[in-house]
């Protein structure tokens, strides 16, 4: 498996290609874990068998929410064309494979993605703190609108009408989403509610999953819910979306509250 090349035409991928070529030369099979199309180009020039992964966002397209990596018709011929002629396509949930199929992609298996339960360990006797939400994504701006953090925010501003206590914790790399949420949750007035944790190490995620009382993730669309899997392997109660591809994971009421 090669390193992830920078999105073709970017003048970047042609210097990816040229450290990487002897390994393209002495390989046997290239896998991409992006459904991005010049692994493919490359492989057809070869002669080695290529293998994609579907992962998600992009290949998903969903235009009533302006999100999806194929918006433009020329990332849309490009991507249909890599995914057309991949020898074999991975896909990390039927909701993947769905738009992996819609973009002409042939022999498409689901893999789910795993949840290593022998780290992310439910704790019985967890202390936590009754009124602390967490939240785990980076903070890149298509992201945070993908994953629904703005609208978390606006149900933040009703739950502290409730619960003057309560605290948000976010958890992940701080981009360019980053200031947006901080805008966002300044003019809501519930920006004192709100931690921003930024990238934290695997001690420090567990101690904050552990000591959370419930895990929020209000997605418009995931390739498959790790972040959310990983909480219920914690113990942690999750509330989401019925969007795909958590209704295709979870069951209302049983793993997770949907809204």
């Amino acid at each position: 498996a090669l390193p992830t090349p920078c999105d073709f035409p970017d003048p970047r991928f042609l210097i990816w290609l040229i450290k990487h070529l002897r390994s393209i030369i002495s390989c046997h099979v290239i896998f991409e874990w992006f459904s991005f199309p010049p692994i493919v180009f490359i492989g057809k020039a070869f002669g080695k068998p290529t293998v994609l992964n579907a992962v998600g966002y992009e290949v998903a397209y969903y235009p009533e929410f302006s999100y999806g990596e194929p918006c433009s018709l020329f990332k849309r011929a490009i991507i249909s064309l890599g995914l057309r002629n991949a020898d074999y396509v991975i896909a990390i949930s039927k909701e993947s494979a769905k738009w992996a199929g819609i973009w002409g992609a042939r022999n498409i298996t689901v893999i789910y993605e795993g949840i290593n339960t022998g780290k992310f360990v439910y704790k019985p006797n967890r202390l936590q703190d009754r009124h602390a939400i967490v939240t785990v994504a980076y903070l890149g701006l298509t992201n945070v609108i993908r994953k629904g953090l703005d609208a978390l925010l606006e149900a933040l501003k009703h739950v502290i009408v409730v619960l003057p206590d309560v605290k948000l914790i976010i958890v992940g790399e701080k981009m360019d989403g980053y200031q947006f949420l901080v805008k966002k949750a300044t003019k809501l007035g519930v920006i004192n509610a709100v931690d921003f944790k930024g990238s934290v190490n695997f001690e420090e995620l567990l101690r904050i999953m552990h000591s959370s009382s419930v895990f929020v993730m209000p997605s418009l669309q995931e390739g498959f819910p790790t972040a959310l899997c990983e909480a219920l392997s914690c113990g942690v109660p999750i509330i989401t979306t019925n969007r795909p591809a958590m209704d295709e994971v979870f069951e209302n009421n049983v793993h997770a509250l949907f809204v």
